[in-house]
């Protein structure tokens, strides 16, 4: 026997694993000597043909992301026809593409599960990806105090929640990026003046939450 592997053997009967390449059908080329006892041969030619199995491979457009978020998915597998999509295990889609998934809500993890089935009738492969959405920052802060005669100084404490970086406009051309600032308010001539103070809240991915609260300055009498 030679069986076109680099496998050889002299057995009557024998079995032999065959490879297949990883994109391409592969034919072995099976060849049989057979001898009778006065050495006479005969040469029988076969062929064997392996198919390569399927390979499921997806990606989403993000892995984690700001809610609310629309996710999409490429369809990368190799070797199938047929595509089977799961949603936390369950069978929803079937076809090449997946239907794109929007995730409403913050702190929610799902997973995708992909289904590769080959036409050749190979075992089909399957592959499974986690991502989500992170939790959303809470944007709050209290100023002390948030009136009085002006020039008025004024302290903010920052009560965010979830929150790791700041951006603070005080309605006075003044900005900071402090987590706790200060800032001064200066009163108009007349009339009561009020400051809308901005607090922008971001977490580690970019997600950000807003919240103003005024500052009410009031004129000194002359």
């Amino acid at each position: 026997w030679d069986f076109g592997n680099g496998i050889t053997s002299t057995a009557r009967d024998t079995t032999v694993r065959f490879i297949s390449a990883a994109a391409n059908d592969t034919v072995y080329t099976i060849r049989l000597i057979g001898y009778s006892e006065h050495g006479c041969a005969d040469t029988f030619f076969s062929y064997v043909r392996v198919f390569p199995g399927p390979v499921s491979i997806f990606s989403p457009n993000q892995n984690i992301a700001c809610a609310p978020f629309n996710f999409s998915f490429t369809n990368n597998s190799i070797n199938a026809d047929t595509f089977i999509w799961l949603f936390n295990n369950q069978v929803t889609h079937i076809g090449n593409n997946r239907p794109d998934t929007l995730i409403s809500t913050d702190s929610t993890i799902i997973e995708i599960g992909l289904i590769a089935v080959s036409g050749d009738g190979c075992p089909s492969d399957t592959s499974y990806r986690s991502f989500g959405t992170a939790r959303d920052p809470i944007a709050q802060f209290i100023s002390s105090p948030d009136s009085g005669c002006g020039p008025l100084f004024v302290n903010f404490t920052n009560q965010s929640q979830f929150a790791s970086t700041y951006a603070w406009s005080f309605g006075n051309a003044n900005t900071s990026t402090n987590t706790n600032p200060n800032s001064t308010f200066i009163a108009s001539t007349q009339n009561d003046s009020t400051y809308n103070n901005q607090l922008i809240a971001f977490n580690w991915l970019g997600c950000s939450d807003t919240i103003i609260h005024p500052i009410i300055v009031f004129p000194n009498p002359d």
